[in-house]
């Protein structure tokens, strides 16, 4: 690359700007996505690429481009996927940094590939893994030069700073993400839980019985009616369950 292609110039404050942009995108906005839109820009800002796409994986490891800076972009990452080869998908392999530094040069590693860097405009490409916590690769940021040639280490380190940033930014959020569907499950599983007592208390009074003989009619109930237990036991609670004749409890004093 060129001198005037790299951040050599860029101060600490802009590098520091970045970093709290990108940090605070994923506290102060609802969309997951906000992060990586906002390293996007720091690319184009602080590494002068001229044009960035990011890289996802899912819960089975496998990549999905998820932000572009233009559709010629989105087509090379989608040829990528496609085949399955090319420096993003090595580079979330290897969790290094993998270039191709010039698409007019034929790289024996990807045949074909050239001609579709070429087609976005771009003679140079760059691919950047993002480490999240114990540096696991979630991702890759994917840099675009009309320039050919390779980065310098500087500008490398840099972009793995800010797309690391970014991959610790977007696992905090699915993290807590997480962790708040984990406390609805279990709010939702314990309000279940005090209905279903509720109505096996109920039963008990009812028909005489302990409440393991009323638990266990309740689920016969359930099976009779084809009804869901917690829906059943909440209708019973509300008193709206209707026992069809032959359905009901025992006589006081029978068992179930």
């Amino acid at each position: 690359m060129t001198d005037d292609a790299t951040p050599a110039g860029q101060s600490a404050d802009h590098l520091s700007t970045a970093f709290l942009e990108i940090i605070t995108a994923g506290a102060q906005c609802d969309d997951s996505l906000e992060p990586v839109r906002a390293l996007l820009r720091s690319t184009r800002r602080l590494l002068r690429a001229d044009g960035a796409g990011v890289f996802l994986a899912d819960t089975e490891d496998r990549l999905r481009v998820v932000a572009v800076t233009s559709a010629a972009v989105g087509r090379l990452e989608a040829t990528e996927l496609a085949c399955g080869r090319g420096p993003c998908v090595e580079s979330h392999r290897r969790a290094v940094p993998v270039a191709y530094p010039d698409a007019e040069v034929a790289d024996p590693r990807w045949p074909g590939l050239g001609p579709a860097i070429r087609a976005t405009g771009a003679r140079a490409v760059h691919a950047i893994p993002m480490l999240g916590g114990r540096r696991r690769p979630i991702g890759v940021l994917h840099l675009f030069h009309i320039e050919p040639g390779l980065l310098d280490e500087k500008t490398i380190t840099m972009a793995g700073a800010l797309a690391g940033a970014a991959a610790h930014t977007v696992g905090h959020r699915d993290a807590l993400r997480c962790s708040r569907l984990r406390i609805k499950h279990l709010e939702t599983a314990l309000a279940s839980r005090v209905i279903i007592e509720q109505a096996k208390g109920m039963l008990a009074v009812r028909w005489r019985i302990s409440p393991d003989a009323a638990f266990a009619r309740l689920r016969q109930l359930a099976r009779d009616t084809n009804q869901n237990l917690h829906e059943l036991a909440g209708d019973i609670v509300a008193g709206t369950f209707q026992p069809a004749a032959g359905v009901d409890g025992p006589e006081p004093g029978q068992d179930p």
